[in-house]
């Protein structure tokens, strides 16, 4: 029965790492972010870039780039699928796993490091585009038990 029991959480505990790889795959191609036509886009995409860990706003961009907010909203959403929010969020989260993966620091220093403000936060946000926790994302085998 023990063995049986072991075998069921592996096995959940492979699928569930399958799923968070197959997941991850897509925001690091969305990640990438290289591959857009209009000039305000790919430089919002750069600005993400350089700067994902400071405090970034579709406001404060298009102000930057002299454009209105919705005319760039309408034209990320256009070129990307996602939004402003939704980029930055997925970037940040990609900046987030390799700092996971490096094993160097706590998650609290990380949320600060990738931008996030507030820890609850950024737990909330990764576990959206991750469907797992920053903390079980660092130790994968932890979540199937």
């Amino acid at each position: 029965m023990t063995r049986l029991r072991h075998e069921i959480e592996s096995e959940r505990e492979k699928e569930l790492i399958v799923q968070q790889r197959n997941q991850l795959k897509d925001i690091e191609i969305l990640a990438s972010l290289e591959t857009y036509t209009n000039p305000y886009v790919r430089k919002v995409i750069d600005i993400i870039k350089e700067r994902y860990m400071e405090k970034l706003n579709l406001e404060s961009l298009s102000e930057e780039l002299m454009v209105s907010s919705s005319y760039l909203s309408r034209k990320i959403k256009e070129e990307t699928g996602h939004t402003f929010l939704d980029l930055l969020h997925m970037y940040r989260v990609v900046q987030a796993i390799r700092l996971l993966r490096a094993g160097t620091y706590r998650v609290y220093q990380i949320s600060d490091m990738t931008g996030f403000s507030d820890y609850k936060h950024f737990c909330a946000v990764f576990k959206r585009y991750t469907n797992s926790s920053p903390t079980e994302f660092a130790r994968p085998g932890d979540h199937a038990r």
